[in-house]
């Protein structure tokens, strides 16, 4: 064909080269004045067809419709005679002056992986302008696409792969035997024949080129084309990082998502793809050093996209830099500055603080003096109320034992009256039957109910020391020393030792009184509990946090002392209620541990109600109580306090409640009556 002229104005003038689908020529167009190449399709395909014709016209002329740097440009198609006797199609494109990348990888294998990239990321520009209009490439290798002298990369034969699938069949040999494409780069819906194929098969095939450039080698190698086509449908590639080393993890992950067997598994689009190159490159343009970044024209022509994207990162690395330093200077200078006056007005404000914390410290030593002389003054009344009450309860004890003792001793001589006169009547009657006598009938002696006086062997027991509360009171006995007129000279001595202090109504009421009920304790008498806190920087407000705790040490105690005092109300009245005036005395300590066993069951269900109440009944945390402000208490230790106090004080509220249910469990207390 050489020096033939086609459709008039394509003279034929030398040969590029030859493949599986046809030859290569250089040709001049006469017409447009410049140099293109033409491909013709190998005769033996068959394409003389009427069918075959059109769809190679339709294919040409969807790629003739790409214009973009990376793809070669497609101009025109015809028919030629081939051998004078065979007619064949051609296609005309843009002449390009450079080296395949197949030679190229032949001659460095494998490639710096930046330059690689470089190429790859040209290739997906010319694959997104190509499936933007809707046209799948379908052969994507090395061979296919042309490195010029300035380093851009064009991809050519868009259309023709189609068109050749079309016409023969995936699965179809060519004379050689071989199958029709490139199955080291071939994706698996292709190796499986399948008709329906997209965009996704090429970035699966680009996948395999950017594996070959960087690693030295294709993913899958055999002696065989078709044993290569299987390892494409089911065996997975072994990572490039692991053959190569120096790989960014980025770039082998990217890599390895191209070439998934599934095309929904790979990126969505050509875009996506070259979007991670260019991030790829950029991100090694930053942190490698000037040595090892490549500039751009091993990647592009100054106006590719990688090319302006990598020069656009260092010049802004560089403004970066500088103006990093000059901030530096700038906020060095400032800082110094700011440092100075800092320093200066915490000295002034030390100075400040320290008059005043003189002036605090002052003001509150002079309000604790204060506050120490009421609650001692508090303390005293208490003490002076407490044994006032003890002295009457003491003399009311020792009254009530007297009226049982006076009661037990007129029994006694009645029953003795009985028995006596009851000896006389017996010995009369004895007497008069001796003497033959009929005797008169006696009287009636009057007796006195039965069950109402005490044996003569009976003992009143002592009051019980087993209660905590009962210890306050004084003992009983025989002594002169601990009777009635002893309690009363308590009440007087007291009296008489705080004379300004009025005796309160419960102990007026005990002393005056044949009967008065144990008083109820009260919870304001409970005193309060030192507590130090570490002040820190950044802490509780003191003054919120002494308030909070001074109340909750209060409450806790004097919950503490009314469930004591229901804990002895309860054994009291049920040994009361289950033994009587006669009972022995161990029959009454028997009582008095069967009450003592219900109280512990109470505290036990008590605790377990408590610790299991839902979170809504819980007390608020520290935290939401009390203000964080400069110079507080450490809150760790707050709100170790804090969840001890309260806790103390629930348990001491649930034992209340429980005391309160089994209170009810016993009959009504009724008070002995008072005897004249």
């Amino acid at each position: 064909m050489l020096n033939e002229v086609l459709a008039g104005r394509f003279r034929i003038t030398g040969l590029l080269g030859s493949g599986g689908m046809g030859q290569v020529w250089a040709a001049e167009d006469e017409r447009m004045r410049r140099d293109v190449a033409i491909k013709v399709v190998h005769p033996q395909y068959g394409v003389g067809e009427f069918e075959t014709q059109a769809r190679f016209r339709r294919e040409v002329q969807l790629a003739g419709r790409l214009a973009h740097q990376n793809i070669v440009t497609v101009h025109d198609w015809g028919e030629v005679l081939v051998d004078g006797r065979r007619r064949t199609l051609y296609l005309v494109m843009e002449l390009v002056r450079g080296v395949s990348l197949g030679r190229r990888l032949k001659d460095i294998v494998p490639v710096p992986w930046p330059l690689a990239v470089g190429w790859a990321a040209q290739i997906t520009l010319a694959l997104e302008a190509a499936h933007g209009h809707g046209v799948v490439h379908r052969d994507i290798k090395p061979a296919n696409a042309l490195l010029t002298p300035d380093g851009t990369v064009k991809v050519l034969d868009f259309g023709v792969a189609k068109f050749m699938g079309e016409t023969i069949g995936a699965r179809e040999l060519t004379v050689t035997g071989e199958p029709l494409g490139s199955p080291m780069y071939m994706s698996p819906e292709q190796a499986l024949g399948d008709r329906e194929i997209d965009h996704r098969s090429d970035l699966y095939s680009l996948g395999c080129l950017l594996y070959h450039a960087v690693t030295g080698t294709p993913p899958f190698t055999s002696a065989t084309p078709w044993a290569v086509l299987r390892m494409q449908i089911d065996e997975a590639p072994v990572a490039p990082a692991e053959r190569v080393g120096g790989i960014p993890d980025r770039l082998n992950h990217l890599i390895l998502n191209l070439l998934a067997k599934r095309p929904e598994e790979r990126p969505p689009d050509a875009a996506t793809v070259h979007e991670t190159l260019v991030t790829v490159l950029v991100e090694h343009a930053l942190t490698s050093s000037g040595g090892e970044t490549l500039d751009a024209a091993q990647l592009g022509r100054d106006a590719a996209l990688p090319g302006r994207l990598l020069k656009a990162a260092m010049l802004k690395a560089d403004r970066l830099l500088a103006a990093t330093t000059d901030e530096i200077i700038r906020l060095r200078a400032r800082a110094e500055h700011d440092l100075a006056a800092r320093q200066e007005a915490a000295e002034a404000r030390a100075r400040r603080l320290a008059d005043t914390s003189r002036a605090e410290g002052e003001r509150t030593l002079a309000e604790a003096r204060a506050e120490a002389e009421r609650i001692t003054e508090a303390a005293r009344t208490t003490a002076a109320r407490a044994r006032m009450a003890a002295a009457a309860r003491a003399l009311l004890s020792h009254r009530r034992a007297g009226e049982q003792a006076a009661e037990a001793g007129a029994a006694a001589r009645r029953i003795v009256a009985d028995a006596r006169a009851e000896a006389d009547r017996i010995l009369a009657a004895a007497r008069e039957e001796a003497h033959g006598v009929t005797p008169a009938r006696p009287e009636p002696v009057e007796r006195s109910e039965a069950g109402t006086d005490a044996p003569e062997w009976f003992e009143w027991p002592a009051p019980p020391a087993s209660m905590p509360y009962l210890r306050l009171l004084p003992e009983t006995g025989a002594d002169a020393e601990t009777g009635p007129a002893h309690a009363v000279d308590e009440v007087q001595q007291a009296q008489d030792e705080w004379p300004d202090i009025e005796p309160d109504a419960q102990s007026l009421a005990l002393a005056t009184s044949d009967d008065a009920a144990v008083p109820r304790p009260r919870s304001q008498d409970a005193p309060a509990e030192p507590v130090r806190f570490k002040v820190v920087r950044q802490g509780y407000d003191r003054n919120i946090v002494d308030e909070h705790i001074l109340r909750l040490i209060v409450g806790r105690r004097g919950a503490e002392s009314e469930a004591t005092w229901l804990e002895e109300q309860f054994a009291d009245r049920y040994v009361e209620a289950t033994t009587s005036d006669y009972s022995l005395p161990a029959t009454v300590e028997a009582a008095r541990d069967e009450a003592l066993r219900y109280i512990a069951t109470a505290r036990g269900e008590a605790d377990l109600k408590f610790f299991r109440r839902p979170a809504s009944e819980a007390p608020p945390t520290a935290s939401d109580l009390f203000a964080v402000v400069r110079k507080g208490y450490d809150r760790e230790q707050v709100d170790r306090h804090y969840d001890r106090l309260t806790t103390a004080k629930g348990r001491a509220e649930a034992r209340i409640a429980a005391l309160e249910e089994l209170m009810k469990t016993l009959p009504s207390p009724e008070l002995p009556q008072s005897q004249s």
